[in-house]
């Protein structure tokens, strides 16, 4: 049973995907559009009576609206634009944190936290299914240590002590204090033990990685992109799970380009003649364009196409089966759900 609030809540998994399209709309609408479109995809894989229909609802209707601006091309060059504006920001959250270890003693602040943060998210919306096998463990290993660092920089905040020394930089008043690349010092006993942390990526890798996967997208009409100092927020983050054990850094040797064009989901009004079932989740057009995420209530089989009664917003409504279509199949992720 879906009740309103449910309906109506933002679920966790879904909040840092729309909270993050929302501040690059304006600098980077097209890594803002994968975001909600991974927002969607980890929203329609919730089980029926956890689904948020309203907050889907909307992420659609902002998709539909966003598209025609957003600069899509093919997946293949859409990735390759996403992950080096993802790459980006993870190398200048990694440089900040060096220097701000390196020259002060200073429990971290709510920059540095932010940084990591929207680094983590950014890169999580490169495995999605528009992407599927382009993102490799290279993107997934920057994911998981940027989630761990920004968990590890707000304890530290919140304690009021120095973050946990990673790859021989912060944490400690003598370099002797820090033995090895992942050498870990944990907190004070009265604060909780931090989980172990996993490799960091050197930044000369990433910025080599950087230049050799830069792509030249066909000419487009809209401005250029800027990457913005993600603003920061009083939210506390929640903690990401501990990255995995003996984890040690990636690789640099960059992918093969794909090559293959993978076809768009696009609406499919009418379902080729197929009458859908009661309780079906279908998408409905309205009649000033756009469609919303509907529930199919009623069938009428004496008219030949059949008719409906669906629930759209919590209303019911009666219409015809032009204007419905089946909404798109929620896909599971085979990593187990991470980013």
């Amino acid at each position: 049973m879906v009740t309103p609030a449910s309906a109506g809540r933002t679920p966790r998994e879904l909040a840092p995907f729309i909270k993050r399209a929302d501040e690059i709309q304006a600098h980077n609408s097209l890594m803002a559009y994968y975001c909600r479109l991974q927002a969607v995809e980890l929203g329609m894989a919730a089980p029926p009576e956890r689904r948020p229909h309203r907050v889907l609802a909307s992420l659609i209707e902002k998709l539909e609206a966003t598209k025609p601006k957003a600069g899509l091309v093919d997946p293949a060059t859409d990735f390759a634009v996403c992950r080096q504006f993802a790459l980006s920001v993870y190398a200048r959250a990694d440089r900040n944190d060096v220097n701000a270890s390196g020259t002060s003693n200073a429990p971290p602040t709510r920059t540095q936290v932010e940084a990591f943060s929207a680094a983590g998210t950014f890169l999580a919306a490169l495995d999605q299914s528009s992407f599927a096998g382009m993102c490799d463990d290279d993107i997934r290993a920057r994911r998981d240590y940027a989630e761990w660092r920004a968990w590890d920089l707000a304890t530290a905040m919140h304690a009021g002590r120095q973050p946990s020394p990673v790859n021989g930089h912060g944490g400690g008043s003598s370099p002797k204090e820090t033995v090895g690349i992942d050498a870990f010092t944990p907190p004070p006993p009265a604060a909780p033990p931090a989980p172990p942390a996993p490799a960091r990526p050197a930044v000369s890798q990433i910025e080599s990685r950087i230049e050799s996967l830069a792509v030249s997208p066909p000419p487009r009409t809209a401005a250029p992109r800027s990457t913005p100092e993600p603003p920061p927020s009083a939210a506390p983050l929640p903690p990401p799970p501990p990255p995995p054990p003996g984890h040690r850094s990636p690789s640099v040797d960059s992918p093969s380009p794909r090559t293959s064009e993978e076809p768009r989901w696009e609406p499919r009004w009418g379902n080729s003649g197929a009458p859908h079932r009661e309780d079906d989740e279908v998408l409905y057009k309205e009649r000033e364009g756009g469609y919303k995420l509907a529930r199919v209530l009623k069938v009428d089989t004496s008219v030949d196409p059949p008719g409906y009664v669906v629930e759209v917003d919590g209303a019911e409504r009666s219409t015809e089966a032009g204007r419905l279509a089946p909404a798109p199949a929620p896909r599971w992720r085979g990593d187990g759900g991470d980013g």
